[in-house]
């Protein structure tokens, strides 16, 4: 959320001022959409904002789902969009007093359903991805295999470049394959990649908004600040109806990282909860819950980070809320926020896993959060 709120300030908007603004801070806001024609090396070729159907239309992000970013587009087809070959880019355009700031929404490979006649015209209802679609489909022609000594990051980016990405974001690393792997070549290349980042203790790949493959080296929810604050005060944008859920039952207080392979000295790693004001460590529950990890990362540190990394996603399975707010369009990928809630009695920092958001002005955004707790 803090990129694209930050790309404001280049048109004179202060961050603080375009807050205001989508918390209505100076009267009612206005919102529009807008739809960009890119073709297959995401370059715009034309405005289609007349042929999409924003208020039949909705985007969606989900961490946790294979392909993160969903459209579903209502689409009147006339023969300007090549469905097999061009991709679609929403805007949500947030109307300033002197000008107005444009939010990217994705850029989304598209569907082809049947036509769908309507008076005169013809319509699609397009199911649209991300472009972590491209790694789905371009499957390998032979064994892949990553050689012992290469460096891990650069095997990956030579992946993606096979299948035709240039648009890369990823970070470099120093770490190198400790041994040869290899995978079969009916793996698909988007699985292969997430194992490769695991194994150096990075995020899973993710295409932002802008249409770049990303990754970087992971950091827990707790290491990170929280980029937006929902709160239920005089500019609040929550809706009614906010659920919260806890369930701690299952969720374990010890982990236990084990590397082991033939070709390789064995490296096991053990992480504990026991911080007195987690309801889930080992001193609140008086007894110990232990998981099991088998990893290929690369050493020792990897191996911690991958350790530490579990223990917080497990963590957080525990303590879930669902709200709905008006549309905020600048989130993006895994944020984090901090909810002040007064009538749930909250104020935590959360990591936000999903959120769906219609394409229309008066339209409601749900999110879905779990809590950060530290562990």
């Amino acid at each position: 959320m803090e990129v694209v709120i930050i790309q404001s300030l280049n048109r004179g908007f202060s961050k603080e001022i375009v807050q205001a603004m989508l918390h209505g801070g100076f009267g009612s806001r206005k919102l529009n959409f807008s739809f960009a024609l890119l073709n297959e090396n995401d370059r715009s070729i034309g405005d289609i904002t007349h042929l999409v159907i924003a208020d039949s239309s909705e985007v969606s992000m989900d961490s946790e789902a294979e392909i993160h970013r969903t459209a579903k587009l209502r689409v009147r087809d006339t023969g300007e969009i090549d469905f097999l070959k061009e991709r679609i880019q929403p805007f949500a355009e947030l109307h300033m007093k002197n000008g107005s700031i444009e939010f990217p929404l994705g850029v989304f490979l598209l569907s082809t359903p049947q036509k769908e006649y309507e008076g005169d015209n013809i319509y699609r209802n397009i199911d649209a991805y991300d472009k972590l679609q491209i790694l789905v489909d371009d499957g390998f022609t032979a064994r892949v295999v990553a050689d012992e000594g290469e460096l891990v990051t650069d095997f990956i980016i030579s992946l993606l470049q096979d299948a035709g990405i240039t648009k890369i974001n990823i970070e470099r690393s120093d770490k190198t394959f400790p041994t040869w792997l290899s995978w079969d070549p009916d793996v698909s290349r988007l699985e292969v990649i997430n194992e490769l980042l695991d194994v150096i203790n990075y995020e899973n790949l993710y295409v932002d908004e802008y249409g770049y493959f990303v990754s970087r080296p992971y950091r827990t929810p707790a290491q990170r600040s929280a980029e937006y604050t929902y709160e239920t005060n005089h500019l609040s944008v929550i809706t009614p109806g906010a659920t919260s859920t806890e369930d701690y039952f299952s969720v374990p207080n010890q982990w236990v990282g084990i590397v082991s392979e033939p070709d390789r000295v064995p490296l096991t790693y053990t992480y504990e909860n026991t911080k007195e004001d987690s309801p889930t460590s080992i001193p609140s529950r008086g007894r110990t819950i232990t998981k099991y990890i088998d990893t290929d990362s690369v050493d020792l540190e990897a191996l911690q980070g991958t350790v530490q990394k579990q223990a917080y996603q497990d963590s957080q399975i525990a303590a879930e809320m669902k709200l709905n707010t008006a549309i905020m369009p600048m989130h993006s990928y895994n944020d984090i926020i901090r909810v002040k809630h007064d009538k749930l009695g909250i104020d935590a920092k959360f990591q936000e896993v999903a959120w769906s958001m219609p394409l229309s002005a008066g339209g409601t955004m749900s999110h879905t959060i779990k809590e950060v707790i530290d562990v």
